[in-house]
């Protein structure tokens, strides 16, 4: 049983500081042998494999987490045939989605940083993004909003677009490559991925401020930011193998 159960069930009464104190301790053993989120995540996908690990009706999306693993394994291979080492950064401009998830843990399994922000954000803001973070590739919801960046893309840095839906009027000229989201994972069929080792403090995600104050400035998150939550995640939503959650706050937020 892990502190914060202990805790709930016996209702004892600790300070701030020991709450702290014991937290700190359960964490710091949770992560003695972790290495990165990938990895972590890769493993308990090995324990959950038949069970239903994704649904987005409204893409269509329905899968299970050997079917979510092949998936993310397909853009990983793709971005690593593309040239895509560990290091380097990759935009991400969607909302929440089913496809989301996929793209954001294959760019982690080759272990580029992903970068992300919304979909609806200003054309002005995420050019910044893009040049800032120094994005050798994006990910991008749909045309209507490729629609909006295409003239301002860095050619020099950009080595490919990829368009996650077919919403929009398509483009037709890029200077660089552009897929749809499905011919990628294609091309990752046609390439074999290679693992990718890392550490807890590896970069995994960049998000940036919503530039109210001026420009934007990005927050870069590791490895270990992320798997740090799971011990009272875990405890705290106490949710069940087969259980579903639901996925509200944005996650470029």
């Amino acid at each position: 049983m892990s502190f914060w159960s202990y805790k709930m069930a016996k209702k004892v009464e600790l300070t701030k500081e020991e709450i702290f104190e014991q937290g700190y301790k359960e964490v710091q053993e949770f992560l003695k042998d972790k290495t990165t989120l990938c990895d972590y995540v890769e493993d308990k996908i090995k324990n959950y494999s038949d069970i239903k690990a994704l649904t987005d009706k409204y893409h269509n999306l329905d899968l299970t987490y050997d079917e979510l693993n092949t998936r993310i394994n397909n853009i990983a291979a793709a971005l690593q045939s593309l040239g895509i080492q560990k290091g380097d950064k990759i935009s991400i401009f969607s909302e929440n989605n089913g496809f989301h998830f996929q793209v954001c843990h294959g760019i982690l399994r080759t272990g580029a940083a992903a970068v992300l922000r919304g979909s609806n954000a200003p054309s002005e803001e995420q050019n910044f993004i893009l040049q800032h973070s120094n994005s050798k590739g994006l990910f991008i919801y749909d045309y209507k909003t490729l629609q909006k960046l295409k003239d301002n893309l860095n050619y020099d840095l950009l080595k490919f677009v990829v368009v996650m839906t077919e919403k929009g009027e398509p483009v037709e000229s890029l200077n660089c490559p552009l897929y749809k989201l499905e011919d990628f994972i294609e091309l990752g069929k046609d390439n074999e991925f290679t693992h990718i080792d890392g550490v807890l403090d590896d970069d995994a995600i960049i998000l940036y401020t919503s530039g109210t104050t001026g420009f934007p400035k990005g927050v870069v998150l590791s490895h270990k930011n992320f798997l740090m939550q799971m011990p009272t995640i875990i405890t705290g939503i106490a949710v069940q193998k087969g259980d579903k959650t639901l996925e509200v706050l944005p996650v470029w937020h």
